[in-house]
């Protein structure tokens, strides 16, 4: 009987809930949560109820004329009617001047957009990635200071402004180089001679984690685009969905 009891006893111990207690560390300090709506109304409501929301960093992915870059192009102007200082990596190379009306028609303004990562002998993903780092580090008061060359295509003045962004558009990822890839372009030398594949792949899973820790830590909001490509595997459970977004999911 007693040995009855006594395993009664611990199934009663086991079923009865227990309280636990969990060190979270210090708590950051509250601030106020600033929404960025993206211009569709619809997604607003379903996603963040009014918008993105400073502090995070969103990847916006879908296949090769999805609407990706109008959707950030939207999101930028009303970032700009709140007074938010915004910037665009143009690794894409869209900002030109065919597409300046555009941005302008969906009410963009080009003189208050910090635009980088045009120059495609030196703009590695790593000098991007880096670049991009940097405006979301500074602020007003402690800026990041660097000297712009003027951009004939776009009509940009060579400029040695501060440098701060509260949004910033990453455009794309897919399209990023790896600076090994530019050093072998650079050199004349074949591009078959490029034997590093998942170089943008561990390039991207290194700086990611560092952006968005900074972006949540410095209340920004970091745009990525990518693009979606056919995975060769067949979309079982064992290896994966068909569709994927460009180097798998390294960067998570």
């Amino acid at each position: 009987m007693a040995a009855r009891r006594n395993a009664a006893d611990d199934a009663d111990a086991i079923a009865r809930p227990r309280a636990y207690r969990f060190d979270i560390g210090p708590v950051l300090p509250t601030r106020e949560l600033v929404r960025v709506p993206t211009g569709h109304s619809a997604f607003d409501e379903l996603m963040f109820h009014g918008g993105l929301p400073l502090g995070t960093t969103v990847e916006i992915g879908s296949e090769t004329g999805g609407g990706k870059t109008l959707l950030c192009m939207k999101l930028v102007a009303n970032a700009q009617r709140l007074g938010l200082r915004c910037a665009w990596a143009d690794v894409e190379h869209y900002i030109r001047p065919d597409s300046l009306p555009w941005f302008e028609r969906n009410g963009v303004d080009l003189s208050k957009l910090i635009v980088y990562g045009r120059d495609v002998e030196r703009d590695s993903a790593e000098r991007v990635l880096s670049s991009t780092l940097r405006l979301i580090q500074a602020s007003e008061e402690s800026p990041f200071v660097q000297k712009r060359s003027g951009d004939e295509e776009t009509g940009a003045k060579a400029t040695s402004e501060p440098l701060w962004a509260d949004v910033i558009v990453l455009d794309s990822l897919a399209a990023l180089q790896p600076a090994g890839l530019l050093r072998i372009i650079k050199e004349g030398k074949d591009m078959s001679e490029y034997n590093q594949p998942m170089d943008l792949a561990s390039v991207l899973g290194k700086y990611m984690k560092t952006l968005t820790a900074n972006v949540e830590a410095h209340g920004r909001l970091l745009l990525c685009c990518n693009q979606m490509r056919a995975s060769i595997s067949s979309g079982s459970w064992r290896t994966g969905p068909e569709m994927k977004t460009f180097g798998g999911f390294a960067w998570l």
